[in-house]
């Protein structure tokens, strides 16, 4: 199995907003493409890109375009909803369910086998599966 297979996840969009009014800004969605998908000699590290604005400017839409339109060009992709502390930890448990168990620890799989699941220890899972060093991609 290659790095990148190791590494997949089944993309899903679950539990995101859906605006069907959304008109897509190409031009935005040109700039989050030329950066993620750019090679560059640093291309084997992590790459962060901020969207901020005022509310309902359709920044959350135009970050939902781009995944949807470039889901297969990643091993995985996730969406993470930072709106509030508790969202966010809802998001890492959901990230969590997804992650390969063999890449788990034991109190990750130990956890998963628990009806209820401990946020502190997905959010320790999700972080820690992020930051293997070939998970790049």
């Amino acid at each position: 199995m290659t790095d990148h297979g190791k590494y997949k996840v089944a993309f899903s969009l679950r539990g995101v907003p859906v605006v069907h009014q959304f008109v897509p800004h190409e031009t935005k969605l040109q700039e989050l493409k030329q950066y993620f998908l750019h090679e560059t000699p640093l291309t084997s590290q992590q790459k962060v890109f901020v969207v901020y604005g005022l509310g309902g400017i359709g920044k959350t839409q135009l970050a939902i375009e781009f995944a949807r339109k470039n889901q297969g060009r990643f091993s995985s992709v996730f969406w993470l909803d930072g709106s509030s502390e508790t969202s966010l930890k809802q998001s890492f448990v959901r990230m969590a369910l997804q992650l390969p168990r063999e890449d788990l620890t034991v109190d990750g799989v130990e956890m998963l086998k628990q009806s209820i699941i401990n946020i502190n220890i997905a959010v320790r899972e999700c972080l820690r599966w992020l930051s293997l060093p070939l998970n790049r991609h």
